[in-house]
C-alpha cells in the first residue's frame, strides 16, 4: 500500500520490519553458520537496501509531484 500510493508512513513501517528481518537473518547466521542461511542473508540484505532507497526518494519528493505521479491524467 506505501509503495502503490507513495504513502512515506508505510514505507517506514515496510523499511523498519525489512531491518529488523535483515538483523534476524544476520543473527541465524552467526549461530549457525551454513550456505543457504548466508544466502538468505544476502538477498534480504538487497531487498532492505532497495527499500532503503525508494524510501529516501520518497522523501525528496514533494507531495505535489507524488500527487502527479498518482494521477493517470497527468500530463509531463
Amino acid at each position: 500500500v506505501g509503495a502503490k500510493r507513495l504513502h512515506r508512513g508505510f514505507t517506514s513501517l515496510y523499511l523498519a520490519f525489512c531491518v529488523a528481518k535483515t538483523a534476524y537473518e544476520i543473527f541465524l547466521v552467526a549461530m549457525a553458520p551454513g550456505i543457504w542461511y548466508i544466502l538468505i542473508a544476502l538477498v534480504q540484505m538487497w531487498v532492505t537496501k532497495l527499500v532503503f532507497t525508494f524510501w529516501r526518494a520518497l522523501g525528496r519528493t514533494s507531495p505535489e509531484r507524488c500527487a502527479e505521479l498518482l494521477d493517470p491524467m497527468a500530463v509531463l
